[in-house]
Protein backbone atom coordinates (compact mmCIF):
# COMPACT_ATOMS: atom_id res chain seq x y z
CA UNK A 1 0.00 0.00 0.00
CA UNK A 2 0.92 3.80 -0.80
CA UNK A 3 0.70 6.10 2.04
CA UNK A 4 -1.95 7.75 0.89
CA UNK A 5 -3.79 4.31 0.70
CA UNK A 6 -2.79 3.72 4.43
CA UNK A 7 -4.42 7.53 4.95
CA UNK A 8 -7.71 6.31 3.30
CA UNK A 9 -8.01 3.24 4.94
CA UNK A 10 -6.94 4.75 8.69
CA UNK A 11 -9.64 7.08 7.91
CA UNK A 12 -12.34 4.82 6.88
CA UNK A 13 -11.76 2.65 9.93
CA UNK A 14 -11.94 5.89 12.36
CA UNK A 15 -15.41 6.58 10.51
CA UNK A 16 -16.63 2.49 11.56
CA UNK A 17 -15.24 3.70 15.21
CA UNK A 18 -17.05 6.66 15.70
CA UNK A 19 -19.88 5.09 14.35
CA UNK A 20 -19.89 2.24 16.64
CA UNK A 21 -19.20 4.65 19.50
CA UNK A 22 -16.26 3.40 20.76
CA UNK A 23 -14.07 4.69 23.09
CA UNK A 24 -12.98 8.49 22.10
CA UNK A 25 -9.18 7.80 23.54
CA UNK A 26 -9.31 4.96 20.46
CA UNK A 27 -10.45 6.95 17.93
CA UNK A 28 -8.04 10.04 18.57
CA UNK A 29 -4.94 7.49 18.23
CA UNK A 30 -5.47 6.06 15.15
CA UNK A 31 -6.63 9.66 13.90
CA UNK A 32 -3.43 10.73 15.37
CA UNK A 33 -1.80 7.80 13.26
CA UNK A 34 -3.19 8.71 10.34
CA UNK A 35 -1.79 12.53 10.47
CA UNK A 36 1.47 11.08 11.34
CA UNK A 37 1.91 8.88 8.20
CA UNK A 38 0.40 11.47 5.98
CA UNK A 39 3.03 13.81 6.73
CA UNK A 40 5.81 10.97 6.16
CA UNK A 41 7.42 11.87 3.03
CA UNK A 42 9.19 8.30 2.27
CA UNK A 43 6.81 5.75 1.02
CA UNK A 44 6.16 3.42 4.28
CA UNK A 45 6.78 0.62 2.17
CA UNK A 46 10.58 1.22 1.76
CA UNK A 47 10.92 1.57 5.51
CA UNK A 48 12.85 -1.72 7.37
CA UNK A 49 10.53 -3.20 9.93
CA UNK A 50 13.23 -1.86 12.58
CA UNK A 51 12.10 1.83 11.24
CA UNK A 52 8.84 1.69 11.64
CA UNK A 53 8.74 -0.14 14.98
CA UNK A 54 11.44 2.80 16.29
CA UNK A 55 8.90 5.26 14.41
CA UNK A 56 4.91 4.37 15.86
CA UNK A 57 3.76 3.41 19.52
CA UNK A 58 4.15 -0.77 19.38
CA UNK A 59 0.74 -1.27 18.77
CA UNK A 60 0.55 1.31 15.71
CA UNK A 61 4.01 -0.14 14.26
CA UNK A 62 2.05 -3.50 14.19
CA UNK A 63 -1.24 -1.81 12.63
CA UNK A 64 1.23 -0.22 9.98
CA UNK A 65 3.23 -3.50 9.06
CA UNK A 66 -0.25 -5.23 8.55
CA UNK A 67 -1.08 -2.91 6.13
CA UNK A 68 1.98 -3.26 4.30
CA UNK A 69 1.64 -7.38 4.07
CA UNK A 70 -1.59 -7.75 4.02
CA UNK A 71 -3.82 -4.52 2.95
CA UNK A 72 -5.47 -5.40 6.31
CA UNK A 73 -5.16 -5.81 9.97
CA UNK A 74 -7.69 -8.32 12.23
CA UNK A 75 -9.36 -5.35 14.24
CA UNK A 76 -10.39 -3.68 11.33
CA UNK A 77 -11.90 -6.61 10.10
CA UNK A 78 -13.95 -7.28 12.84
CA UNK A 79 -14.92 -4.16 13.24
CA UNK A 80 -16.11 -4.51 9.21
CA UNK A 81 -18.19 -7.51 10.27
CA UNK A 82 -20.24 -5.43 12.88
CA UNK A 83 -21.72 -3.18 9.83
CA UNK A 84 -23.48 -3.70 7.50
CA UNK A 85 -22.24 -3.15 4.05
CA UNK A 86 -25.21 -0.59 3.58
CA UNK A 87 -24.28 1.31 6.47
CA UNK A 88 -20.65 1.59 5.87
CA UNK A 89 -21.87 2.94 2.01
CA UNK A 90 -24.35 5.56 4.02
CA UNK A 91 -21.03 6.73 5.39
CA UNK A 92 -19.96 8.46 2.10
CA UNK A 93 -23.10 10.70 1.73
CA UNK A 94 -21.38 13.98 1.86
CA UNK A 95 -22.67 16.61 4.10
CA UNK A 96 -23.79 13.88 6.84
CA UNK A 97 -21.04 12.03 9.55
CA UNK A 98 -21.02 9.02 11.36
CA UNK A 99 -23.16 10.11 14.23
CA UNK A 100 -26.50 11.17 11.85
CA UNK A 101 -25.43 7.45 9.87
CA UNK A 102 -25.57 5.60 13.74
CA UNK A 103 -29.31 7.69 14.16
CA UNK A 104 -30.61 6.25 10.70
CA UNK A 105 -29.31 2.59 11.55
CA UNK A 106 -29.67 2.63 14.99
CA UNK A 107 -32.99 4.37 15.85
CA UNK A 108 -34.58 4.39 12.70
CA UNK A 109 -33.46 0.79 11.49
CA UNK A 110 -31.99 1.80 7.88
CA UNK A 111 -29.55 -0.32 6.69
CA UNK A 112 -28.99 0.23 2.95
CA UNK A 113 -28.99 3.30 0.63
CA UNK A 114 -31.52 2.27 -1.08
CA UNK A 115 -33.93 2.22 1.71
CA UNK A 116 -32.73 5.39 2.79
CA UNK A 117 -33.44 6.75 -0.49
CA UNK A 118 -37.02 5.57 0.16
CA UNK A 119 -37.30 6.89 3.18
CA UNK A 120 -36.00 10.31 2.55
CA UNK A 121 -38.52 10.25 -0.34
CA UNK A 122 -41.42 9.62 2.15
CA UNK A 123 -40.40 12.06 4.29
CA UNK A 124 -39.40 10.44 7.23
CA UNK A 125 -35.75 11.20 7.69
CA UNK A 126 -36.95 14.80 8.33
CA UNK A 127 -38.84 13.52 11.03
CA UNK A 128 -35.87 12.25 12.64
CA UNK A 129 -34.37 14.44 15.99
CA UNK A 130 -31.62 16.41 14.85
CA UNK A 131 -32.48 15.92 10.67
CA UNK A 132 -35.17 18.53 9.20
CA UNK A 133 -35.81 19.16 5.54
CA UNK A 134 -32.82 20.32 4.46
CA UNK A 135 -30.20 17.69 5.72
CA UNK A 136 -33.19 14.91 4.00
CA UNK A 137 -32.49 16.95 1.09
CA UNK A 138 -28.52 16.77 1.45
CA UNK A 139 -28.96 12.91 1.92
CA UNK A 140 -30.70 12.31 -1.38
CA UNK A 141 -28.60 14.67 -3.04
CA UNK A 142 -25.36 12.49 -1.50
CA UNK A 143 -27.24 9.47 -2.94
CA UNK A 144 -27.75 10.23 -5.88
CA UNK A 145 -24.48 11.41 -6.85
CA UNK A 146 -23.40 8.14 -5.17
CA UNK A 147 -25.55 6.33 -7.51
CA UNK A 148 -23.71 8.77 -9.97
CA UNK A 149 -20.52 7.42 -9.63
CA UNK A 150 -20.35 3.78 -8.37
CA UNK A 151 -17.47 1.69 -10.47
CA UNK A 152 -15.95 4.76 -11.47
CA UNK A 153 -11.90 5.23 -10.91
CA UNK A 154 -9.72 7.95 -11.04
CA UNK A 155 -7.34 8.83 -13.84
CA UNK A 156 -4.92 7.54 -11.39
CA UNK A 157 -6.22 4.81 -9.92
CA UNK A 158 -7.65 3.38 -13.54
CA UNK A 159 -3.47 3.76 -14.87
CA UNK A 160 -2.38 1.65 -12.32
CA UNK A 161 -5.20 -0.73 -12.56
CA UNK A 162 -4.62 -0.93 -15.99
CA UNK A 163 -0.94 -1.59 -15.41
CA UNK A 164 -1.02 -4.12 -12.48
CA UNK A 165 -3.93 -6.15 -14.44
CA UNK A 166 -1.53 -6.23 -17.86
CA UNK A 167 1.51 -7.60 -16.03
CA UNK A 168 -1.29 -10.35 -14.62
CA UNK A 169 -2.12 -11.34 -18.16
CA UNK A 170 1.10 -10.95 -19.78
CA UNK A 171 2.53 -13.45 -16.85
CA UNK A 172 -0.25 -15.83 -17.79
CA UNK A 173 0.54 -15.95 -21.64
CA UNK A 174 -2.20 -13.45 -22.81
CA UNK A 175 -0.91 -11.06 -25.79
CA UNK A 176 -2.13 -8.96 -28.15
CA UNK A 177 -4.90 -6.77 -25.84
CA UNK A 178 -4.76 -2.83 -25.97
CA UNK A 179 -6.46 -0.85 -24.06
CA UNK A 180 -9.39 1.23 -25.23
CA UNK A 181 -12.03 3.96 -23.79
CA UNK A 182 -11.76 6.03 -21.32
CA UNK A 183 -8.09 5.18 -20.44
CA UNK A 184 -7.00 5.96 -24.08
CA UNK A 185 -9.63 8.53 -24.40
CA UNK A 186 -7.94 10.35 -21.12
CA UNK A 187 -11.41 11.42 -19.59
CA UNK A 188 -11.59 12.95 -15.98
CA UNK A 189 -12.52 9.74 -14.82
CA UNK A 190 -12.80 6.03 -15.88
CA UNK A 191 -16.28 5.16 -16.01
CA UNK A 192 -15.13 1.78 -17.31
CA UNK A 193 -11.98 -0.17 -17.40
CA UNK A 194 -12.28 -1.26 -21.07
CA UNK A 195 -9.85 -3.78 -23.21
CA UNK A 196 -9.87 -5.18 -26.45
CA UNK A 197 -8.09 -8.75 -27.10
CA UNK A 198 -7.69 -10.81 -30.22
CA UNK A 199 -10.50 -13.39 -30.60
CA UNK A 200 -7.90 -16.19 -30.36
CA UNK A 201 -7.06 -14.99 -26.38
CA UNK A 202 -10.79 -15.78 -25.19
CA UNK A 203 -10.81 -19.01 -23.90
CA UNK A 204 -7.50 -19.06 -22.20
CA UNK A 205 -8.76 -15.20 -20.74
CA UNK A 206 -11.78 -17.04 -19.73
CA UNK A 207 -9.75 -19.34 -17.90
CA UNK A 208 -7.56 -16.78 -16.17
CA UNK A 209 -10.96 -14.13 -14.64
CA UNK A 210 -12.85 -17.38 -13.68
CA UNK A 211 -9.99 -18.50 -11.31
CA UNK A 212 -9.10 -14.58 -10.32
CA UNK A 213 -10.18 -13.70 -6.54
CA UNK A 214 -10.51 -10.15 -7.18
CA UNK A 215 -13.51 -10.24 -9.88
CA UNK A 216 -17.00 -11.23 -9.74
CA UNK A 217 -18.47 -11.97 -13.45
CA UNK A 218 -21.26 -10.22 -14.52
CA UNK A 219 -23.22 -13.16 -16.72
CA UNK A 220 -26.17 -11.16 -17.71
CA UNK A 221 -24.55 -8.62 -19.36
CA UNK A 222 -21.55 -11.23 -20.99
CA UNK A 223 -21.43 -12.38 -24.62
CA UNK A 224 -19.32 -14.62 -27.17
CA UNK A 225 -17.50 -11.14 -27.62
CA UNK A 226 -17.74 -9.50 -24.49
CA UNK A 227 -16.98 -10.11 -21.01
CA UNK A 228 -18.09 -7.79 -17.78
CA UNK A 229 -17.21 -7.67 -14.44
CA UNK A 230 -16.71 -6.51 -11.10
CA UNK A 231 -13.38 -5.72 -10.24
CA UNK A 232 -13.37 -5.39 -6.13
CA UNK A 233 -10.80 -4.53 -4.21
CA UNK A 234 -11.39 -0.63 -6.29
CA UNK A 235 -15.29 -1.31 -7.00
CA UNK A 236 -14.46 -0.35 -10.63
CA UNK A 237 -16.20 -1.84 -13.66
CA UNK A 238 -14.63 -3.63 -16.02
CA UNK A 239 -15.36 -5.15 -19.62
CA UNK A 240 -13.12 -7.24 -21.57
CA UNK A 241 -13.95 -7.54 -25.62
CA UNK A 242 -12.71 -9.84 -28.23
CA UNK A 243 -12.41 -9.47 -31.72
CA UNK A 244 -10.98 -11.34 -35.01
CA UNK A 245 -7.87 -10.09 -36.69
CA UNK A 246 -10.03 -8.61 -39.63
CA UNK A 247 -12.54 -6.38 -37.36
CA UNK A 248 -9.87 -5.83 -34.34
CA UNK A 249 -8.92 -2.00 -35.72
CA UNK A 250 -12.54 -1.62 -36.23
CA UNK A 251 -13.81 -2.29 -33.14
CA UNK A 252 -10.68 -0.20 -31.50
CA UNK A 253 -11.57 2.28 -33.18
CA UNK A 254 -15.03 2.49 -32.00
CA UNK A 255 -14.39 2.29 -28.67
CA UNK A 256 -11.72 4.85 -28.71
CA UNK A 257 -14.19 7.42 -30.27
CA UNK A 258 -17.08 10.00 -29.43
CA UNK A 259 -20.14 10.58 -30.81
CA UNK A 260 -19.24 13.81 -31.52
CA UNK A 261 -16.43 13.07 -33.56
CA UNK A 262 -18.07 10.69 -35.92
CA UNK A 263 -20.92 12.72 -36.61
CA UNK A 264 -18.52 15.54 -37.81
CA UNK A 265 -16.31 13.34 -39.59
CA UNK A 266 -16.76 12.62 -43.38
CA UNK A 267 -14.60 13.54 -46.44
CA UNK A 268 -15.75 15.23 -49.64
CA UNK A 269 -19.29 14.51 -48.33
CA UNK A 270 -18.76 10.74 -47.46
CA UNK A 271 -19.06 10.04 -43.55
CA UNK A 272 -16.78 8.09 -41.83
CA UNK A 273 -19.13 5.92 -40.62
CA UNK A 274 -19.02 4.77 -44.53
CA UNK A 275 -15.38 4.82 -44.63
CA UNK A 276 -15.32 2.61 -41.33
CA UNK A 277 -17.67 0.03 -42.45
CA UNK A 278 -15.99 -1.01 -45.44
CA UNK A 279 -12.77 -2.20 -43.30
CA UNK A 280 -9.53 -2.82 -45.16
CA UNK A 281 -7.14 -0.99 -42.83
CA UNK A 282 -5.23 -2.89 -40.50
CA UNK A 283 -4.52 0.22 -37.45
CA UNK A 284 -6.72 3.26 -36.84
CA UNK A 285 -3.83 5.74 -38.89
CA UNK A 286 -4.78 3.53 -41.72
CA UNK A 287 -8.79 4.62 -41.40
CA UNK A 288 -7.53 8.01 -41.19
CA UNK A 289 -5.56 7.93 -44.08
CA UNK A 290 -8.27 6.63 -46.16
CA UNK A 291 -10.44 9.38 -45.26
CA UNK A 292 -7.85 11.82 -46.26
CA UNK A 293 -7.62 13.23 -43.45
CA UNK A 294 -5.08 13.88 -40.80
CA UNK A 295 -4.63 11.16 -37.93
CA UNK A 296 -6.29 12.13 -34.77
CA UNK A 297 -5.44 10.94 -31.73
CA UNK A 298 -7.79 9.22 -29.88
CA UNK A 299 -8.05 11.56 -26.29
CA UNK A 300 -8.44 14.90 -29.33
CA UNK A 301 -11.43 12.77 -30.65
CA UNK A 302 -14.28 14.85 -29.06
CA UNK A 303 -16.45 16.49 -31.93
CA UNK A 304 -14.49 20.33 -31.16
CA UNK A 305 -11.80 20.97 -33.06
CA UNK A 306 -10.30 18.33 -34.76
CA UNK A 307 -12.82 18.92 -37.60
CA UNK A 308 -11.49 22.25 -38.23
CA UNK A 309 -8.91 23.54 -40.67
CA UNK A 310 -5.61 24.14 -39.44
CA UNK A 311 -6.16 21.24 -37.21
CA UNK A 312 -2.91 19.84 -38.41
CA UNK A 313 -0.74 22.71 -37.73
CA UNK A 314 -2.75 23.09 -34.21
CA UNK A 315 -2.01 19.49 -32.96
CA UNK A 316 1.86 19.73 -33.48
CA UNK A 317 1.94 22.90 -30.80
CA UNK A 318 -0.34 21.40 -28.38
CA UNK A 319 1.22 21.38 -24.78
CA UNK A 320 3.08 18.52 -23.83
CA UNK A 321 4.83 17.59 -20.94
CA UNK A 322 8.04 18.37 -22.25
CA UNK A 323 7.33 22.02 -22.69
CA UNK A 324 6.53 22.88 -18.82
CA UNK A 325 8.88 25.25 -17.23
CA UNK A 326 8.26 25.17 -14.19
CA UNK A 327 5.56 24.67 -11.24
CA UNK A 328 3.42 27.09 -9.49
CA UNK A 329 1.38 25.75 -6.86
CA UNK A 330 2.64 23.51 -4.47
CA UNK A 331 2.82 22.74 -0.32
CA UNK A 332 5.50 22.32 1.70
CA UNK A 333 6.21 21.91 5.13
CA UNK A 334 5.51 25.51 6.09
CA UNK A 335 1.55 24.09 6.01
CA UNK A 336 0.47 20.75 4.98
CA UNK A 337 3.03 19.45 2.56
CA UNK A 338 5.46 17.00 3.34
CA UNK A 339 8.45 18.20 2.08
CA UNK A 340 10.59 21.15 2.63
CA UNK A 341 11.25 24.19 0.35
CA UNK A 342 14.26 22.83 -0.62
CA UNK A 343 13.35 19.15 -1.58
CA UNK A 344 10.45 20.25 -3.24
CA UNK A 345 12.95 22.68 -5.23
CA UNK A 346 15.68 20.28 -5.93
CA UNK A 347 13.01 17.78 -7.38
CA UNK A 348 12.42 20.98 -9.91
CA UNK A 349 15.92 21.29 -10.89
CA UNK A 350 16.38 17.59 -11.27
CA UNK A 351 13.42 17.06 -13.96
CA UNK A 352 14.42 20.53 -15.84
CA UNK A 353 12.49 22.66 -14.85
CA UNK A 354 13.18 26.79 -14.37
CA UNK A 355 11.85 27.65 -11.53
CA UNK A 356 9.07 26.43 -8.52
CA UNK A 357 6.84 28.53 -6.65
CA UNK A 358 5.66 27.53 -3.35
CA UNK A 359 1.76 28.70 -2.36
CA UNK A 360 0.99 27.44 0.73
CA UNK A 361 -2.04 27.25 2.31
CA UNK A 362 -2.98 30.79 3.74
CA UNK A 363 -4.28 32.07 7.02
CA UNK A 364 -7.44 31.27 7.08
CA UNK A 365 -7.12 27.62 6.58
CA UNK A 366 -5.77 26.74 10.09
CA UNK A 367 -6.77 23.05 9.23
CA UNK A 368 -4.22 23.12 6.64
CA UNK A 369 -1.44 24.77 8.46
CA UNK A 370 -2.55 28.41 7.12
CA UNK A 371 0.35 30.88 7.31
CA UNK A 372 -0.19 34.01 9.57
CA UNK A 373 2.10 36.95 8.41
CA UNK A 374 4.84 36.03 10.52
CA UNK A 375 5.24 32.84 9.28
CA UNK A 376 4.97 33.99 5.79
CA UNK A 377 7.81 36.48 6.21
CA UNK A 378 10.19 33.70 7.46
CA UNK A 379 9.04 31.70 4.54
CA UNK A 380 10.39 34.98 1.90
CA UNK A 381 13.65 34.78 4.49
CA UNK A 382 14.40 31.02 3.75
CA UNK A 383 13.19 31.15 -0.32
CA UNK A 384 15.85 34.53 -0.29
CA UNK A 385 18.52 32.36 1.03
CA UNK A 386 17.70 29.49 -1.59
CA UNK A 387 17.56 31.33 -4.56
CA UNK A 388 21.19 32.12 -3.35
CA UNK A 389 21.99 29.05 -3.15
CA UNK A 390 20.08 27.24 -5.96
CA UNK A 391 20.80 30.11 -8.62
CA UNK A 392 20.13 30.25 -11.84
CA UNK A 393 16.89 28.02 -10.13
CA UNK A 394 14.81 30.42 -8.84
CA UNK A 395 11.87 29.82 -5.99
CA UNK A 396 8.87 31.72 -6.72
CA UNK A 397 6.68 33.29 -3.97
CA UNK A 398 3.30 32.49 -3.74
CA UNK A 399 0.52 32.01 -1.40
CA UNK A 400 -2.86 30.16 -1.92
CA UNK A 401 -4.88 32.42 -0.55
CA UNK A 402 -8.51 31.17 0.49
CA UNK A 403 -11.73 33.29 -0.73
CA UNK A 404 -13.93 34.27 1.94
CA UNK A 405 -17.54 33.99 1.64
CA UNK A 406 -17.71 37.50 1.02
CA UNK A 407 -15.23 37.09 -2.35
CA UNK A 408 -12.37 39.17 -0.44
CA UNK A 409 -9.28 37.29 0.19
CA UNK A 410 -7.33 36.44 3.54
CA UNK A 411 -4.76 39.17 3.77
CA UNK A 412 -4.58 42.72 3.48
CA UNK A 413 -3.64 44.30 -0.06
CA UNK A 414 -0.83 45.80 1.52
CA UNK A 415 1.02 42.41 2.37
CA UNK A 416 -0.91 40.38 -0.53
CA UNK A 417 1.51 43.08 -2.51
CA UNK A 418 4.69 41.23 -0.93
CA UNK A 419 4.36 37.82 -3.08
CA UNK A 420 5.31 37.08 -6.49
CA UNK A 421 1.63 36.15 -7.26
CA UNK A 422 -1.59 34.83 -5.39
CA UNK A 423 -3.65 31.83 -6.55
CA UNK A 424 -6.98 32.34 -5.39
CA UNK A 425 -8.83 29.71 -4.36
CA UNK A 426 -12.03 28.64 -2.61
CA UNK A 427 -12.19 26.05 0.29
CA UNK A 428 -15.01 26.44 2.45
CA UNK A 429 -18.73 27.66 2.18
CA UNK A 430 -19.50 26.00 -0.50
CA UNK A 431 -23.50 25.53 -0.50
CA UNK A 432 -24.56 28.56 -2.73
CA UNK A 433 -26.69 29.30 -5.27
CA UNK A 434 -25.53 30.14 -8.98
CA UNK A 435 -24.95 33.83 -8.85
CA UNK A 436 -24.13 34.16 -5.13
CA UNK A 437 -21.08 31.78 -5.88
CA UNK A 438 -20.43 33.43 -9.62
CA UNK A 439 -20.14 37.05 -7.47
CA UNK A 440 -18.03 35.76 -4.66
CA UNK A 441 -15.50 34.55 -7.61
CA UNK A 442 -15.77 37.68 -9.72
CA UNK A 443 -15.03 40.08 -6.68
CA UNK A 444 -11.49 37.53 -5.99
CA UNK A 445 -10.73 38.38 -9.89
CA UNK A 446 -10.64 41.43 -9.89
CA UNK A 447 -8.33 41.60 -6.60
CA UNK A 448 -5.08 43.68 -8.39
CA UNK A 449 -3.27 40.82 -6.58
CA UNK A 450 -4.83 37.85 -7.76
CA UNK A 451 -2.92 36.48 -10.81
CA UNK A 452 -4.18 32.46 -10.79
CA UNK A 453 -8.27 31.44 -9.90
CA UNK A 454 -7.51 28.38 -8.34
CA UNK A 455 -9.68 24.80 -8.79
CA UNK A 456 -12.80 27.23 -9.45
CA UNK A 457 -15.64 24.66 -8.95
CA UNK A 458 -13.72 23.40 -5.67
CA UNK A 459 -15.53 19.84 -7.03
CA UNK A 460 -13.45 16.57 -5.97
CA UNK A 461 -14.18 13.76 -8.54
CA UNK A 462 -16.18 10.69 -6.76
CA UNK A 463 -16.56 12.56 -4.01
CA UNK A 464 -18.22 15.96 -4.15
CA UNK A 465 -19.67 17.96 -7.03
CA UNK A 466 -18.61 21.44 -7.96
CA UNK A 467 -20.79 23.98 -7.11
CA UNK A 468 -22.72 26.07 -9.87
CA UNK A 469 -21.17 28.86 -11.43
CA UNK A 470 -21.67 30.75 -14.64
CA UNK A 471 -18.49 30.05 -16.32
CA UNK A 472 -18.72 32.77 -19.08
CA UNK A 473 -18.85 35.52 -16.28
CA UNK A 474 -15.69 34.00 -14.82
CA UNK A 475 -14.15 33.00 -18.14
CA UNK A 476 -14.41 36.61 -19.33
CA UNK A 477 -13.82 38.51 -15.82
CA UNK A 478 -10.30 36.29 -16.17
CA UNK A 479 -9.38 37.71 -19.59
CA UNK A 480 -10.31 41.04 -18.55
CA UNK A 481 -7.69 40.86 -15.44
CA UNK A 482 -5.28 39.52 -16.90
CA UNK A 483 -5.99 36.17 -14.38
CA UNK A 484 -4.20 32.72 -15.59
CA UNK A 485 -7.23 29.92 -15.02
CA UNK A 486 -5.99 27.15 -13.38
CA UNK A 487 -6.42 23.42 -14.54
CA UNK A 488 -5.56 21.83 -10.75
CA UNK A 489 -3.59 18.83 -12.26
CA UNK A 490 -4.16 16.34 -8.86
CA UNK A 491 -6.26 13.70 -9.81
CA UNK A 492 -8.98 14.01 -7.44
CA UNK A 493 -9.77 17.74 -8.91
CA UNK A 494 -8.77 17.81 -12.75
CA UNK A 495 -10.38 21.62 -12.37
CA UNK A 496 -11.72 23.66 -14.11
CA UNK A 497 -13.04 20.38 -16.25
CA UNK A 498 -11.96 20.34 -19.76
CA UNK A 499 -14.91 21.23 -21.66
CA UNK A 500 -15.11 24.61 -20.18
CA UNK A 501 -11.26 25.02 -20.41
CA UNK A 502 -11.69 25.00 -23.82
CA UNK A 503 -14.69 27.41 -23.97
CA UNK A 504 -11.90 29.45 -21.82
CA UNK A 505 -8.74 29.16 -24.18
CA UNK A 506 -11.80 30.02 -27.15
CA UNK A 507 -12.13 33.15 -25.35
CA UNK A 508 -8.50 34.33 -24.83
CA UNK A 509 -7.56 32.74 -21.19
CA UNK A 510 -4.12 31.84 -20.29
CA UNK A 511 -4.58 28.67 -18.26
CA UNK A 512 -2.11 27.27 -15.88
CA UNK A 513 -1.53 23.55 -15.00
CA UNK A 514 -0.90 22.83 -11.38
CA UNK A 515 -0.21 19.85 -9.82
CA UNK A 516 -1.46 20.99 -6.03
CA UNK A 517 1.17 19.25 -4.75
CA UNK A 518 1.69 18.07 -1.18
CA UNK A 519 4.83 16.51 -1.63
CA UNK A 520 8.09 16.56 -4.31
CA UNK A 521 6.67 13.26 -6.34
CA UNK A 522 3.28 15.03 -6.41
CA UNK A 523 4.58 17.30 -9.03
CA UNK A 524 4.57 14.99 -11.31
CA UNK A 525 1.12 15.16 -11.25
CA UNK A 526 1.06 17.90 -13.83
CA UNK A 527 1.51 15.07 -16.46
CA UNK A 528 -2.73 14.83 -15.78
CA UNK A 529 -3.24 18.09 -16.35
CA UNK A 530 -1.29 18.26 -19.31
CA UNK A 531 -3.70 15.14 -20.25
CA UNK A 532 -7.10 17.18 -20.21
CA UNK A 533 -5.17 20.57 -21.82
CA UNK A 534 -4.42 18.75 -24.86
CA UNK A 535 -8.07 17.43 -24.85
CA UNK A 536 -9.55 21.03 -24.82
CA UNK A 537 -7.13 22.14 -27.47
CA UNK A 538 -4.33 24.01 -25.24
CA UNK A 539 -0.73 25.12 -27.11
CA UNK A 540 2.06 25.42 -25.22
CA UNK A 541 1.54 29.21 -25.74
CA UNK A 542 -1.58 29.26 -23.69
CA UNK A 543 -0.35 27.49 -20.81
CA UNK A 544 1.11 30.06 -17.82
CA UNK A 545 3.96 27.44 -16.42
CA UNK A 546 4.85 27.01 -20.64
CA UNK A 547 6.71 30.27 -19.97
CA UNK A 548 10.57 30.78 -19.24
CA UNK A 549 11.23 32.45 -16.14
CA UNK A 550 11.61 35.48 -17.33
CA UNK A 551 8.67 35.43 -18.96
CA UNK A 552 6.01 34.47 -16.15
CA UNK A 553 7.77 36.96 -13.67
CA UNK A 554 6.69 39.51 -16.61
CA UNK A 555 3.27 38.32 -16.25
CA UNK A 556 2.92 38.58 -12.88
CA UNK A 557 4.12 42.15 -12.92
CA UNK A 558 2.15 43.40 -15.80
CA UNK A 559 -1.27 42.17 -14.12
CA UNK A 560 0.03 43.59 -10.96
CA UNK A 561 0.34 47.18 -12.22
Amino acid sequence: MTNSEIVEKLDEVISWMELLELNSFKITAFRNLSQQVEKTSRPLRLHAEEEINGTFSKTMAQVILSLLRTETYPEFDELEKQIPAGVRSMLQINGIGPKKVNTLWKDAGIATLEELKQACLRSQVSQLKGFGVKIQDTILGGIAFLESVQGKLLMHHGENLATKLETEWKEAGLTGFVRVGDLVTKNEVVRVLEFLFPVSQRTAFQTWIQSHPDFELQKDKSGPFQTMAWYFPKSAQCCFFFAGEEEFSKQQFVLNTTDEHWQEARNAGVPLYTVWKKGGYHSEEELFQKLNQPFVPAELRTGSFEWKEGFEEKKNLLIQNSDLKGCIHNHSTYSDGKNSLEEMAQWCIDHGLQYFGIADHSKSAQYAGGLYEEKVEAQWSEIDALNQKLAPFRILKGIESDILGDGSLDYADDFLKGFDYVVASVHSVLKMDKETATTRLLKAIENPYTRVLGHCSARILLKRPGYPLDYNKIIDACVANQVAIELNAHPSRLDMDWQNLALALDKGAIIAINPDAHEKEGMAMMQYGVWLARKAGATTSQVLNAMDLNSILQFFKRTKS
